[in-house]
């Protein structure tokens, strides 16, 4: 059992020009390092733990007498935040997340199910949440102020940011051709419409999700968090996950949300977007594909083939 330290004896021994917003001595077993976003709030591990990186716009939200007034809003498997810090090293101490990753057995199905479509009742709950103006990356300043405001004037602002970046390098390393990126282009010169944006987990893989009982107890790690179209984070969680799974995952979800008539259209536009930003990523972390598994790039093609079939 890890011996409970204050929140001073976490720090790290080097010199850090810290600026509390709440100091108080927290049970902090662990010292967990990466960065903080904008749902800060919930960044934790299996324990209390202080956080170390970027602060992000929901500590400022879900802060313990906070005066931030959408601190309701946030659902409530978002852990609250005992304690912020803004410095040479960010962090904040956060409360528990209670249960277990969904990752422990993430090749059992049979397990895994029945959590996935708890998931989905999850996020649906989560997507009802408003954001109050503009789209993608939560605006840190802004949260601070009790706002959840997007850093962009549109979502097709956000979702072509790094676009023609992101095309080049899949051509560079041959993950689509050049057909391929001249009909993305044109694809994403017409995105989808959003007129209120809605908060959004931004990365709901089994990593960042806790269960007990049969429920999500708690969504961690928070640092993409946008706010945009709840069918961007419904994409984003079916790309975590092969595609036998996906059927269950999208009908709890539709169970329990309201979804737009073009639901099949976003999804696919989303997914393949994704696609392109994990294939870069996976690029410029030289991450390798597992052996006998189709190459994680090949969801680019899976999505324009599907978006081909539903736009019929």
């Amino acid at each position: 059992m890890p011996t409970t330290r204050s929140v001073e004896d976490c720090i790290p021994t080097r010199s850090v020009g810290t600026r509390y917003i709440e100091r108080g001595r927290v049970s902090a077993p662990c010292l967990h390092s990466g960065r903080v976003s904008a749902l800060g709030a919930s960044v934790c591990t299996r324990g209390e733990c202080l956080h170390s990186g970027r602060v992000s716009a929901l500590g400022a939200l879900t802060r313990p007498r906070s005066n931030c007034t959408v601190s309701e809003r946030v659902p409530h498997f978002a852990p609250a935040v005992h304690g912020v810090a803004i410095g040479e090293i960010d962090f904040m101490v956060t409360a528990v997340a209670k249960g277990t990753a969904l990752n422990d057995g993430v090749d059992d199905d049979e397990r895994l199910l029945p959590l996935l479509r708890a998931q989905g009742r999850a996020m649906a709950t989560l997507h009802a949440t408003p954001a109050d103006a503009g789209f993608g990356l939560l605006d840190v300043r802004e949260a601070a102020l009790g706002r959840l405001v997007g850093s962009h004037d549109s979502w097709a602002g956000y979702l072509n940011t790094r676009l023609v970046e992101h095309l080049r390098v899949c051509l560079a390393i041959d993950a689509v051709s050049v057909h391929e990126a001249a009909v993305i282009e044109r694809l994403f010169a017409d995105v989808p419409r959003v007129n209120q944006s809605m908060l959004l987990h931004g990365d709901p893989g089994n990593h960042n999700v806790f269960a007990a009982g049969g429920e999500v107890t708690a969504l961690i790690d928070w640092e993409d968090s946008l706010a945009g179209d709840p069918v961007y984070d419904v994409a984003f969680w079916a790309t975590f996950h092969p595609e036998r799974r996906h059927r269950d995952m999208l009908a709890s979800y539709r169970e329990a949300a309201t979804v737009p008539d073009d639901f099949q259209r976003r999804f696919w536009v989303y997914f393949l977007r994704i696609a392109l930003a994990k294939t870069v990523v996976r690029h410029r972390l030289g991450l390798i594909d597992k052996p006998g598994r189709e190459p994680a790039s090949k969801r680019i093609q899976r999505a324009l083939r599907e978006f081909e079939v539903v736009s019929r």
